[in-house]
C-alpha cells in the first residue's frame, strides 16, 4: 500500500563573499577561501537555466560584431581601424575578444585584459585574461597572476605560486611593457573586486542545480 511521505533536502546557506586581507600577503582574497570566481563558474556549469540565461545575454550583447562608419575617414585611417578589428592581437579578432569579455562581465561582473606595448611604441596588443587567474591588492594598483590559487581538489592554496605581477594600464604612461586593464561593474560599498548582477539569485541557482541532481539520482 502506497503511503505519502515527505523527503527533506538540506541546502547549504549561500553567503555573499567577503574580500579578505591576509597577513603577509599582498593580494586580497576573492571570498573567504579565495575561490569565489571558481565557485561562480561551477554554478554556471551546473545549472542549465543559469547557463542558458548567461550565454543568451552574451550573444545579444555581441550582436553583429564591430562595424564602423567610414564617412569622412581617410584611407589610412580606415585600414588602421580595420586592422585593429581584425587583429587586436596576433591570435584573434576583436569580435573574439569581445565575446570572451562579454561572457566574463555577465558571469563575474567584470573582466581583465592584458595590454602589451608593441615594439617601437606603436600601439598595443590586447589579450583576454582568464578571470579566475588574477587577484588584486586592495586598491587595484597591482594584479597577481597564478594558475595555483586552488589545489587539485579545488581547495585554497595558502602559498600559491605567483607567476607574474602587473601594474594597471595607464594610457599616459610612456613605457608599460605589460599591464592589466580591470573593468568592474560599480557596486556600492565594495572595494577591490565586484560581484555579478545576479548575486541575489545565487540561492535559486543552487536550488535549480540540486533539484536536477536529485531527479537524476
Amino acid at each position: 500500500m502506497y503511503k505519502d511521505s515527505v523527503i527533506k533536502i538540506g541546502f547549504s546557506n549561500d553567503k555573499v563573499p567577503m574580500f579578505v586581507e591576509t597577513k603577509g600577503k599582498d593580494f586580497i582574497k576573492y571570498g573567504e577561501t579565495n575561490n569565489y570566481p571558481e565557485y561562480l563558474v561551477t554554478l554556471f556549469n551546473r545549472s542549465a537555466k543559469h547557463n542558458a540565461i548567461i550565454t543568451s545575454k552574451q550573444l545579444y550583447i555581441n550582436g553583429q560584431g564591430f562595424v564602423f562608419d567610414q564617412t569622412g575617414m581617410q584611407g589610412k585611417d580606415i585600414l588602421s581601424l580595420q586592422a585593429f578589428i581584425d587583429n587586436p592581437n596576433p591570435y584573434e579578432t576583436l569580435n573574439d575578444l569581445m565575446s570572451k569579455t562579454n561572457l566574463d562581465c555577465e558571469l563575474f561582473g567584470g573582466c581583465y585584459l592584458k595590454i602589451v606595448g608593441r615594439k617601437g611604441g606603436k600601439g598595443y596588443d590586447i589579450y583576454h585574461v582568464d578571470y579566475c587567474k588574477l587577484r588584486s591588492n586592495y586598491d587595484n594598483s597591482e594584479f597577481y597572476y597564478s594558475n595555483e590559487w586552488m589545489d587539485e581538489n579545488g581547495q585554497e592554496k595558502h602559498n600559491p605560486y605567483i607567476e607574474n605581477t602587473y601594474v594597471p594600464f595607464d594610457p599616459n604612461a610612456k613605457k608599460q611593457a605589460e599591464s592589466i586593464y580591470y573593468y568592474k561593474s560599480y557596486r556600492p560599498n565594495l572595494n577591490t573586486y565586484t560581484l555579478p548582477e545576479y548575486i541575489g539569485a545565487v540561492p535559486a541557482i543552487i536550488t535549480d542545480a540540486e533539484i536536477a541532481n536529485f531527479h537524476r539520482a
